[in-house]
């Protein structure tokens, strides 16, 4: 998340980016520029921020996390990709995935990450 003095830079320049954009594009250009950097550098530190909680997040809020069902279509993405690489016919990737559906309503996080573990 951008900071109040990030917030109050990036408002100074779109004011100056007003103030030049018709008159000089060069200067409006560079502050366009500017913007996006100051922009990009707070979701950077905001995606690296919740990287850094996540790494230190206790298993078990992890898998509650995971049941909550925010990510089953990630996983049953990662699912059909491992399978399409594997040469597994389109019929019998449909029925994994129909397959997981269930899954997720009938297993918690813990009991699916125990059964990769012992794998």
């Amino acid at each position: 998340m951008l900071s109040e003095i990030d917030k109050q830079q990036i408002n100074r320049l779109y004011k100056l980016l007003q103030d030049n954009e018709k008159s000089d594009p060069d200067t409006a250009a560079a502050l366009r520029w500017a913007i996006f950097q100051l922009e990009q550098q707070g979701r950077e530190k905001q995606t690296g921020d919740l990287v850094f909680r996540l790494a230190f997040t206790p298993e078990p809020e992890i898998n509650s996390i995971m049941d909550s069902g925010m990510f089953n279509e990630i996983v049953k993405g990662y699912a059909v990709l491992a399978m399409q690489s594997t040469g597994t016919e389109r019929n019998n990737i449909q029925e994994a995935v129909d397959a997981l559906d269930s899954i997720f309503d009938d297993t918690d996080a813990a009991t699916a990450r125990k059964a990769y573990r012992e794998l």
